[in-house]
């Protein structure tokens, strides 16, 4: 069965430009099976622990949420190119290709990373 999420973006700023900052995106986006809901891993500094496999045919969109206070999350294509660190706190949302996966480990120290995995249809 064919199913949606709704992302939504918001930027703002009244100071990081010269001029006031406002950017809000939404988009739904189209989705199947396989979906993974609000997942826990814990992450490593040692290896990496794959979020989404190689194997994927299709396109997949990942939330991904370190919700370690000190420590890096690191993201990786399969191959191991690091492509992506997430700081405390903070978050991404990305379209990952077909076929490249993707992985991630901790810098510092172990974290927990909060995901979710969406396959695009």
């Amino acid at each position: 069965m064919a199913s949606s999420v709704t992302t939504q973006l918001t930027i703002s700023s009244v100071n990081a430009t010269s001029d006031n900052l406002s950017i809000i995106v939404n988009k739904t986006l189209s989705t199947k099976e396989p979906i993974v809901g609000i997942a826990r891993a814990s992450v490593a500094t040692s290896g990496y622990t794959v979020l989404v496999d190689k194997a994927a045919t299709d396109i997949t969109y990942l939330y991904v949420k370190n919700t370690d206070s000190t420590n890096v999350l690191v993201l990786a294509d399969d191959a191991g190119s690091e492509v992506m660190d997430v700081s405390p706190g903070e978050f991404a949302f990305i379209p990952v290709k077909a076929t490249k996966g993707l992985k991630v480990k901790a810098a510092g120290a172990a974290v927990v990373a909060e995901y979710a995995l969406f396959t695009k249809s």
